[in-house]
């Protein structure tokens, strides 16, 4: 009987999905698109703030790295930035950490933020636990020292060919 209940598929959550009535469900999709609006709009504003230097191509992705990563370390929330390479992963986490830089910040919004220190690892197939920790852990012992900054561990994985 408990595993019934655990596994909905068995009973058909799509027909309760076809039950629910329509305004409901309707005004749930607006409810999603108005955050999704909202998260867009935020994602421009925050590009704006940000000084990219001349011929960098603000394409989707270093868009959306640079606002998941600013927030993120703003929020002192871990991310991992993973993807293929080209995919404006280590630009991304660059342009964070030269605009993030406390009272010496390029633009004046950004000088109310402590300054960024990051501590970047290359991840590989030969990559280890150990060495990964190691990193975290000199990140959070300078995270300890350093007032009015904030430790950004860096990590990417490269891909065998």
């Amino acid at each position: 009987r408990h595993l019934d209940e655990a596994l909905p598929v068995r009973r058909g959550v799509g027909a309760r999905v076809e039950q629910q009535p329509t305004a409901k469900r309707h005004e749930r999709e607006a409810a999603v698109e108005l955050a999704g609006a909202e998260v867009r709009h935020r994602r421009v504003e925050a590009r704006a703030a940000l000084d990219v230097g001349d011929g960098v191509a603000m394409n989707d992705a270093l868009t959306e790295n640079l606002f998941v990563t600013t927030v993120c370390v703003l929020n002192r929330i871990p991310v991992f930035v993973v993807g293929k390479p080209g995919s404006s992963k280590t630009l991304a986490l660059q342009i964070v950490a030269s605009n993030l830089q406390g009272a010496r910040s390029p633009r004046p919004f950004w000088r109310r933020f402590p300054a960024v220190h990051l501590f970047p690892y290359q991840c590989s197939p030969m990559s280890t636990a150990r060495g990964v920790l190691e990193q975290f852990t000199m990140a959070c012992r300078y995270q300890a020292r350093a007032s009015g900054a904030l430790a950004a561990r860096r990590r990417w994985y490269k891909r065998r060919s």
